[in-house]
């Protein structure tokens, strides 16, 4: 056998694409989409960023409805069954949030429109059986999207493209509104399978944390937020905090104080809201209110957020943000 020099290496990128190709059926790694994407945003080539865009969001929703029809009677029983249902759904999430992000950091009107036509396609899709995990196999793919995508949008400072996350919303075949950002149980069956902490009250979001940090493509493109020691957790908690928000002002379904789970976050984000006027402003139009609403109310929804088990005090960030440093 004749080795050649190189060859070693040649045989690991080999290996590395046949992954890629296994995880991502089309060959397209979420790295590569996103670069093709910002490179189309860059240059401003509309006709071919619509037709990539269109692309990209029919490559997502049709790996949902396949895993809907596939796995409707999928049980935490049977692992193997489970694992090829969500192996096929983590790999549609991460092209997806490749190919959103750099909409979300540089086109924010197409960003509200992709997740306006998510929430739409959601709401449109007729009834069907089986367990509550796939019946709705969009919601935990949407959950990981937005808090991805929110995570990364609050640490870059970009408030311009977090209105959609925090305020979209399907509705199921009852007519009940659900917010965007909402896990189901496939969540929580990832998070117990994934996640560090078997015995954790909200386990999707240790497991979503770590999960970023292990994304190679993405941390290599946004090394300043998820090489930052305590990212993604701080960001995390930061948007989900104003989550908690908008939901309450916009009459959804109650949303938990995840943020409650890492207080220390809260409660600095909380200051930085007060001290910073143009910081509130725009945090008051993300969650789709007058600076004058979320001065008024923002402080008693944070109190009264149901809380997370071992994580009941949300009075402290409450006051934060309604007294400043001069709480009670």
């Amino acid at each position: 056998m004749i080795v050649r020099p190189g060859a070693g290496d040649f045989l690991g990128d080999l290996s590395r694409r046949v992954a890629v190709y296994r995880a991502h059926e089309s060959g397209d790694d979420p790295g590569s989409v996103h670069d093709q994407i910002l490179g189309l945003v860059k240059r401003g080539d509309e006709v071919e960023l619509d037709e990539v865009l269109r692309r990209e969001r029919y490559a997502f929703e049709s790996v949902i409805e396949a895993v809907r029809s596939k796995c409707a009677n999928a049980t935490l029983e049977n692992s193997d069954e489970m694992m090829r249902c969500w192996e096929r759904l983590a790999a549609a999430i991460d092209r997806r949030i490749g190919s959103l992000i750099p909409l979300a950091l540089y086109r924010p009107e197409m960003f509200a429109t992709a997740i306006e036509q998510h929430a739409a396609w959601a709401t449109g899709l007729p009834p069907t059986g089986g367990t509550m995990m796939f019946v709705d196999a969009w919601q935990t793919p949407f959950w990981a999207l937005g808090m991805t995508l929110g995570g990364l949008t609050v640490h870059l400072d970009r408030y311009e493209a977090l209105r959609p996350l925090l305020t979209a919303t399907w509705s199921d075949p009852n007519g009940h509104r659900v917010a965007f950002v909402m896990p189901n149980e496939l969540a929580d069956w990832v998070g117990r399978r994934f996640g560090s902490s078997q015995q954790a009250l909200f386990p999707a979001s240790g497991w979503l944390a770590r999960d970023l940090r292990e994304k190679e493509w993405l941390v290599n493109r946004y090394p300043e937020w998820l090489r930052r020691q305590g990212e993604p957790e701080w960001s995390l908690a930061e948007f989900s905090l104003l989550l908690n928000l908008a939901t309450t002002l916009g009459d959804v379904r109650g949303m938990t104080a995840w943020w409650a789970a890492n207080i220390r976050a809260a409660e600095r984000y909380a200051r930085r809201l007060r001290d910073d006027a143009g910081l509130l402003a725009r945090a008051a139009n993300a969650v789709g209110t007058t600076l004058e609403t979320f001065d008024e109310q923002a402080p008693e929804i944070l109190r009264a957020a149901p809380a997370i088990g071992l994580f009941p005090d949300t009075d402290r960030v409450a006051n934060i943000l309604r007294m400043g440093n001069q709480q009670t």
